[in-house]
Formats: C-alpha cells, sequence, structure tokens
C-alpha cells in the first residue's frame, strides 16, 4: 500500500512543467491530478487537466478514464487543507450553555480534510505515494494564477500544444527555462521575470516583454565564457548577487537540450 505524503505548490508547478519532446502531460501514464471539492467550486475554476472526484456517501469515485496502478504522480487538493493530521471538531448536540463553556453533551472528533480522505482510498490503488497539495487550491491558485482553469476536457492535440513554463529552482526567485521561455512576453509578466542571465553558447535579442518602466527587463550575456573563462564565471555570479529574483533554465535538461541553456532572474 502506498503513503501520503504532502506536496509543496512548487512541486506540483514542476510536475506540470515537465518536458521531453513534448509536455510530459501528454503521457497517460504521468499526472493523475484530483479534485475534492464541490461541483460548483471545480466549475469556477480549478487547476488545469484536473479531474473532478465525485463522493458517493462515504465513497470516492475515481474517473474512469484513471488507471491509478500505473500513473507515476497522483495529486490530491481540497481548498486548504495543511498538514496530513487529522483535525478536531466541535460536535456539541445541545449548543453552548448560559455561561458560554461547553454543555455536558458536547463531543470532540478527529475529522480529516477531504483530500486527506480521498488519498487514502487512492493509496489502496497506487503503489506511488499519493500527494496532498498542501494548502490545497487556495494556495496554489494564489501563487500560479494563470494555471486556473473552467476547461474540463483536454484533447490530446491540445496538450501536446501546451506551452509548459520555467522550471521553478527557489522559489519565487530562480527558475529555469530555456531561449524561447526567456523570450515570450505572457511568461514574462506571469512569473514577473525582471532580468535573463543567458549562459547558452548562442546569443540574440529577447522578444518584447513587459513594457512599463518598473518592468523594464535586463539582459546579460554570458555565452561561451561561463565553460572556460573565471571572468566569464565571475560576471555570472556578479550578476546574480545584484537580483534578488532568479529565473533560470536547466543547464543539462530536456526541456532545451544542453546547447541551448538560459538563465532568467527576476528582481523586486
Amino acid at each position: 500500500m502506498a503513503r501520503l505524503v504532502l506536496c509543496e505548490p512548487i512541486e506540483l508547478y514542476n510536475i506540470l512543467n515537465q518536458v521531453t519532446k513534448l509536455s510530459r502531460l501528454t503521457e497517460p501514464n504521468y499526472l493523475c491530478l484530483l479534485d475534492v471539492r464541490s461541483k460548483k467550486e471545480y466549475d469556477e475554476s480549478h487547476v488545469i487537466t484536473a479531474l473532478r472526484v465525485k463522493k458517493k456517501a462515504d465513497t470516492y469515485l475515481i474517473p474512469q478514464s484513471v488507471d491509478l496502478e500505473c500513473v507515476e504522480y497522483c495529486v490530491v487538493y481540497d481548498n486548504n487543507t495543511s498538514h496530513l493530521e487529522a483535525v478536531l471538531k466541535d460536535d456539541d448536540d445541545n449548543g453552548d450553555d448560559v455561561g458560554g463553556g461547553k454543555s455536558d453533551d458536547s463531543r470532540e472528533e478527529l475529522v480529516a480534510g477531504a483530500a486527506i480522505e480521498c488519498g487514502r482510498a487512492m493509496t489502496h490503488l497506487t503503489r506511488h505515494p499519493v500527494r496532498i497539495l498542501k494548502g490545497g487550491y487556495e494556495r496554489f491558485s494564489a501563487i500560479y494564477h494563470f494555471f486556473r482553469t473552467q476547461k474540463i476536457i483536454w484533447m490530446p492535440q491540445e496538450l501536446d500544444e501546451f506551452q509548459p513554463y520555467p522550471v521553478e529552482i527557489v522559489p519565487g526567485k530562480i527558475y529555469l527555462g530555456n531561449f524561447v521561455q526567456a523570450c515570450n512576453p505572457k511568461i514574462q509578466k506571469d512569473l514577473k521575470i525582471k532580468a535573463h542571465i543567458n549562459i547558452s553558447m548562442e546569443t540574440g535579442p529577447l522578444g518584447p516583454g513587459p513594457t512599463s518602466r518598473s518592468a523594464k527587463t535586463t539582459c546579460v550575456q554570458i555565452g561561451a565564457l561561463w565553460p572556460s573563462c573565471w571572468s566569464g564565471r565571475r560576471l555570472f555570479l556578479e550578476t546574480l548577487s545584484q537580483t534578488s529574483r532568479i529565473h533560470s533554465t536547466d543547464l543539462c535538461g530536456p526541456a532545451m537540450g544542453p546547447e541551448n541553456p538560459f538563465l532568467r532572474a527576476s528582481y523586486g
């Protein structure tokens, strides 16, 4: 039987943005993202590719399209569950007494969040850990508002065309992406990128980014100086020391290939 583990928002963000030749979201056995909130809340907005889990009596009904036994990542979220322990809940049959204290019939019981209840049911169906999103939808959508959607059905072609965001290394500070992502004005705006450090072998102008003076983008080209020259490494470190928020790319990951690393920084 699998176990429950907490999943930080940054972990789910990076799971959603993994790439080989295409986004890994195209792989049927890569990610199962389950939303256990009410239908009204789900319809208003949810995390991209999330499937709503219905509950009948005390049983959670997993979508038939999901084969949990083969899924690499299973992530469950509700509104705001932040820990794996159950919470004490007062159950007072007669209400408070005149003095404002608890009545003799008041009871306390341990109540688990909806995500935990659903996650426990999932542990019997998969061999991988079941991840409970820490802070739930409220926290994730507050940080990554651009991953909210009302879309329910995703066609394979739409997942093929999904444009991933750079991998997040340090929350809100360092991102690792490629040159194409660095030139994407929407990514620059969503992640509030203010500076780019190009450590690829190729140099070139970036695409149009934010236009306001307060969001002016800076680019430092290091290129071939990095692997062989101390001055390149020193320039790289000096640039980092001047920024408080860094956005970077995986230097040898499949997202862009080792020939096109690109470091991007954003500072507040």
